[in-house]
C-alpha cells in the first residue's frame, strides 16, 4: 500500500516540477516577445566599450569632430593600457613581496603607496580626457554625453519600457 502512495506521489511531484518550468519559460518568452527591438539593442553591450559606441554613434558628431574624439581617444587608449600594464606589474610586484615569508612590511607600504599614485594618474588622465572631450561638444551633445556617462559610471541601466500593466506617471 505505502508503495503504492509512494509512486502517486513521485507522479505528482513530477508533473508540478514540469508545469512550474514549462510556465516559466512561457512567461519568459512572452515577456521577450513583447520587449520592442530597440530596447534590446540598447542593452547590449558594445564589444569596444558603451563610451566610445555613443560618443561616435550616438551623440551625431560632425566629421571634425569624429577627427579629433577619435586622436582623443586613441592617445587615452595608448596611456591607459601602459598605466593598466604598471598598476598590474605593481600588484604582482606587492604579492610576491606578501608571498615571501619574512617580507619588509616597510617595503610593502612604499609599493602599496607606489600602486595608489599609478592608479590616481590613471585617474587622472581619465578626468583630463573628459574634459577634452567636453569642449569639442555643443551644449546638448554635452548633456547626452554625460547622461551617459553617469550611467556607466553608476551602473544605471537604460530605463525599461513599461510592461503590460504598467503606466507611465
Amino acid at each position: 500500500m505505502a508503495n503504492k502512495w509512494l509512486k502517486l506521489l513521485l507522479a505528482a511531484s513530477i508533473a508540478f516540477n514540469i508545469a512550474f518550468f514549462a510556465g516559466n519559460i512561457y512567461r519568459n518568452y512572452q515577456h521577450k516577445k513583447k520587449r520592442p527591438n530597440d530596447y534590446r539593442q540598447r542593452t547590449q553591450p558594445h564589444p569596444k566599450g558603451p563610451g566610445l559606441h555613443f560618443v561616435k554613434n550616438k551623440l551625431n558628431l560632425d566629421v571634425e569632430q569624429k577627427k579629433q574624439v577619435g586622436l582623443i581617444m586613441k592617445r587615452f587608449r595608448m596611456t591607459m593600457l601602459q598605466s593598466k600594464h604598471d598598476i598590474l606589474n605593481k600588484r604582482m610586484e606587492i604579492i610576491e613581496s606578501l608571498s615571501d615569508s619574512e617580507y619588509d612590511e616597510e617595503e610593502i607600504q612604499t609599493q602599496t603607496g607606489e600602486l595608489n599614485k599609478m592608479e590616481n594618474r590613471l585617474n587622472l588622465v581619465f578626468v583630463e580626457t573628459l574634459i577634452k572631450l567636453n569642449e569639442i561638444l555643443d551644449p546638448r551633445q554635452r548633456v547626452d554625453f554625460l547622461l551617459q556617462l553617469s550611467r556607466n559610471w553608476f551602473f544605471m541601466p537604460p530605463k525599461a519600457p513599461p510592461t503590460r500593466g504598467e503606466h507611465d506617471d
